[in-house]
């Protein structure tokens, strides 16, 4: 059996949060038997403790016994994706590789950039939120609820309704900062293979080679790229032992 053939996939998405950076055109240049799609957004993310405890619920509701295999995610699945691979390097039988296209590491500065980012769509102040104890996540969230009831009555919906919207979207809002707030204290090591678009930087990421990909517009260009689907099917068995 060909490497192609023999690798597992795993793609970690984080549906509804950033579509820009969907594998969802990734997945479907690759061999569908041998792809796995974790939409890892869920309230697990609630009870973990640390990033790592996360990663080890996702492997344990998700089994997979075969190897070689190769994690990917980008953006701001760098983390996890690596934190995964640590554990299955661990405990699999053949190699593992994580797979990060244009990694970001989760800094304070990237937890408020993105709460400020979630706060500007429902037009929510948080002028006086730059806090760092374990009160911040609910001192953010109360006021990202206020902001799109706000909106949501101001659009015409009865309040009622508003508020119901808002409890929805809110949830969804504790769920990506909750898992940014993880990845802000986590420290996981293993090898890292890192795809870069050509203008993009490693930002700071646990790197060990990187594979450069040409010009491309965006993300989303390196996603449908052949080289990108080469160098995923191909990576965990060019590196027996790596790991």
């Amino acid at each position: 059996m060909s490497p192609d053939s023999e690798t597992q996939v795993v793609l970690v998405e984080f549906h509804g949060i950033e579509p820009r950076n969907s594998l969802t055109v990734l997945a479907k240049r690759l061999p569908q038997q041998r792809v796995h799609v974790w939409d890892v957004l869920t309230e697990d993310v609630l009870s973990a403790d640390s990033l790592s405890t996360f990663a080890a619920g996702l492997i344990a509701s998700n089994p997979i016994d075969a190897a070689p295999l190769a994690i990917v995610g980008s953006c701001f699945g760098a983390q996890l994706v690596t934190a995964c691979a640590a554990q299955w390097q661990s405990r699999a039988t053949g190699p593992v590789l994580a797979v990060t296209i244009d990694p970001v590491v989760i800094s304070e500065e990237v937890l408020q950039s993105q709460a400020r980012s979630l706060a500007t769509r429902v037009g929510a102040d948080l002028s006086s939120s730059g806090v760092t104890t374990e009160d911040w996540l609910d001192h953010v969230l109360a006021r990202l609820r206020l902001g799109a009831v706000r909106q949501a009555v101001a659009d015409g919906d009865d309040p009622t309704d508003a508020q119901d919207v808002a409890d929805l979207l809110v949830r969804h809002y504790r769920l990506w900062l909750r898992y940014l707030w993880l990845c802000r204290y986590d420290r996981s090591s293993a090898h890292v293979s890192a795809v870069l678009s050509e203008a993009a930087q490693a930002d700071g990421a646990p790197v060990d080679e990187v594979l450069r990909l040409g010009s491309f517009v965006d993300t989303s260009d390196v996603l449908t790229s052949d080289e990108l689907v080469g160098w995923v099917l191909r990576a965990p068995t060019t590196r027996e032992g790596a790991a």
